[in-house]
């Protein structure tokens, strides 16, 4: 799960998609929208040059058009063009997939281990996070041997942090409240 900066419009623009384009239609948006973050990502200055004020929005355009083939998806980036906002697409991007999977009955969740999981072990946290918020999980998993011990829970709703690190984070703030 990409932990992009929230954006306070990131959800507005992510829920016009959703209310705007037909069910059928969303996996394929959110994967060109993916594509093109993917690439942003790979390549800093092509992300410069869509983002320069030396282009104007039918120039953008333009090269939306080169990468892009979605009619809704280009009529999506020229609207984020005309506004000026394609500075923070990745952040629309990841608002409207959590939007989309919660629409299927889905949600996303990155769970940060300290060290390397089985196969069963994934399949055991899949399991009860499935059942803790009732919706069938999208499970990835990223280890971070920074947490010393235990997990994090990253999802769109929040994390929920039982690690060894959070745990300890955690006291000593108690601590320094108290004294």
């Amino acid at each position: 799960m990409s932990r992009v900066a929230a954006h306070p419009l990131a959800k507005t623009y992510a829920r016009a998609l959703l209310l705007t384009v037909a069910p059928a239609g969303r996996r394929p948006m959110l994967e060109q929208l993916q594509n093109l973050v993917a690439l942003w990502q790979s390549q800093p200055r092509a992300v410069e040059l869509w983002l320069s004020p030396l282009l104007n929005v039918t120039q953008k355009q333009a090269l939306a058009q080169a990468l892009v083939t979605d009619k809704a998806t280009l009529e999506f980036l020229h609207v984020m063009a005309t506004q000026g906002r394609l500075n923070i697409l990745p952040a629309v991007v990841t608002v409207f997939e959590s939007m989309v999977l919660e629409a299927e009955g889905q949600m996303k969740i990155q769970l940060q281990c300290a060290q390397d999981l089985s196969t069963s072990e994934k399949m055991a946290w899949g399991a009860q996070l499935q059942k803790y918020f009732g919706k069938v999980i999208v499970l990835e998993t990223e280890t971070f041997p920074a947490l010393l011990g235990g997990v994090r829970v990253l999802s769109a709703e929040g994390v929920l942090d039982l690690s060894v690190r959070g745990k300890t984070q955690a006291l000593r703030q108690f601590l320094l409240k108290q004294n």
